[in-house]
């Protein structure tokens, strides 16, 4: 067990000193976000429209009352932009290192910059939807957090095999032409960055939708290590994380029915 964990802690440190500072910046971005989420959640400060909060009733006068309320709309983004920093981040070394590359050092910093615009816009709009979605259903059905959450986690097991989410996946490693200087080059990277968030959208979509039905940031974190690693292999099987799933949908569908 030392010696796997030793060899590891190599391979680690051999990968993360193979990456230039685009990579090592959205790592350590993704960190920060990571213990921003730590304290958020020491502290209690679930975000708003998180429907799995305890006192779930004030969530929901709380998701009407955020029409009018500009300052928890500012706090809802905020969270969800953690989220994407914490979890998502992380899977774009790849097409960043491609924006980087295909750039002027002198505008280098800019072309990334709107490249993760466009990606963490595309997240930023379906997060909120998906909130204000869910708290709908609940709020205006007989459906419990338990039900949805257990319907979650099926759909998203389920489209772990789906066709469509396997092409967006292939999809996800394609790149693109960049225009090398001038508001086209800006457009063309705001572009990519939007491609690229649909793309990821499609393929971790229902996953983080789910997720969002269970606010735990040790299933977030396991979550985004497994979409990690099958983003970073070609031959990588859909059945770790399908699985994964599959039995927090058995584990929930359970207390539905004991009630």
């Amino acid at each position: 067990m030392l010696l796997t964990l030793y060899r590891f802690s190599i391979g680690a440190r051999f990968a993360f000193e193979r990456l230039h500072n685009p990579e090592r910046t959205l790592l350590g971005l993704s960190l920060l976000a990571w213990l921003a989420s730590l304290l958020a959640v020491t502290w209690n400060e679930i975000p708003v429209l998180c429907i799995s909060s305890p006192t779930l009733a004030a969530r929901l006068g709380a998701g009407i009352d955020i029409l009018v309320q500009p300052g928890r709309i500012l706090n809802e983004i905020v969270a969800w932009l953690t989220m994407i920093l914490a979890m998502m981040f992380p899977l774009l070394l790849h097409p960043v290192r491609h924006v980087a590359l295909r750039s002027f050092r002198r505008r280098r910093g800019r072309a990334i910059a709107c490249f993760l615009a466009g990606y963490a816009g595309v997240w930023l709009a379906a997060g909120l939807l998906a909130s204000v979605a869910m708290l709908t259903i609940i709020s205006s059905s007989l459906l419990t957090v338990q039900i949805v959450g257990a319907a979650s986690f099926t759909i998203a097991a389920v489209w772990q095999f789906s066709r469509t989410r396997r092409l967006a996946l292939r999809r996800c490693h394609r790149t693109v032409p960049l225009v090398p200087w001038g508001w086209k080059a800006d457009l063309g990277c705001l572009r990519f960055g939007v491609t690229q968030g649909r793309d990821c959208l499609i393929v971790c979509g229902p996953a983080m939708l789910a997720i969002l039905t269970a606010h735990n940031v040790l299933l977030c974190a396991t979550l985004a290590i497994l979409l990690f690693i099958e983003r970073g292999r070609s031959d990588a099987s859909s059945f770790p994380l399908a699985g994964m799933l599959a039995s927090i949908a058995a584990a929930r569908s359970v207390f539905v029915l004991i009630g």
